[in-house]
């Protein structure tokens, strides 16, 4: 999927397991128009991201919307970044965040024609830990194919595309009558709260 291609496969705000990808989706999981703040996201975090060292930076936004800064490094030195940004949502009690990408080291990308990643965090009671999930494909290509929500999918291969094209109400109606640790199954980051 495109944002295997873009980052590397190195993020986990925008990245999966080794061999699948994150399913994007033309319309978000909520209104960006309602959505409600989390604060508890501001600030610095570090941790892993797909099993590379990571930093990532949360900045306030306008409204709800929030700037991400995701830095990873891996084994051999190598650092790469990626701005996005996102803007929450709730359903069934679970907090989600809906990603764009803004820009990476050699490219500045279009918001307005930019998809929507949709995924799951979690932030421990003592807002000093946090973890992401994304969504795993082959449950979505699952329901997909069984009619449960509207989109397509590419052949399976290493790079494959799935997006998801159905309205925001269908989203939220497929997160909430699925199993959320199925839908939002791949693992992405598990990062603590750096001191300011």
């Amino acid at each position: 999927m495109r944002l295997l291609n873009r980052a590397s496969c190195l993020l986990a705000l925008a990245a999966l397991a080794l061999s699948a990808c994150i399913p994007d989706s033309i319309n978000p999981l909520g209104d960006p128009a309602t959505a409600v703040p989390d604060p508890r996201l501001l600030g610095h975090w570090t941790g892993t991201m797909n099993d590379k060292r990571a930093t990532l930076a949360v900045t306030a936004g306008e409204g709800a919307m929030l700037r991400f800064r995701v830095e990873t490094t891996d084994t051999d030195g190598k650092t790469e970044w990626v701005l996005l940004d996102g803007f929450p949502a709730v359903a069934n009690r679970r907090n989600y965040m809906n990603v764009k990408f803004r820009a990476e080291a050699d490219k500045v990308y279009d918001p307005a024609v930019e998809n929507y990643y949709i995924l799951r965090y979690a932030v421990s009671a003592d807002g000093a830990g946090l973890d992401v999930w994304a969504m795993a494909e082959d449950v979505v290509v699952d329901a997909l194919v069984n009619g449960r929500i509207n989109g397509m999918a590419d052949p399976a291969g290493t790079a494959r595309n799935v997006h998801i094209t159905d309205s925001t109400v269908a989203i939220r109606d497929f997160v909430e009558y699925s199993n959320p640790d199925r839908v939002f199954g791949e693992k992405v980051a598990s990062l603590r709260r750096v001191a300011d």
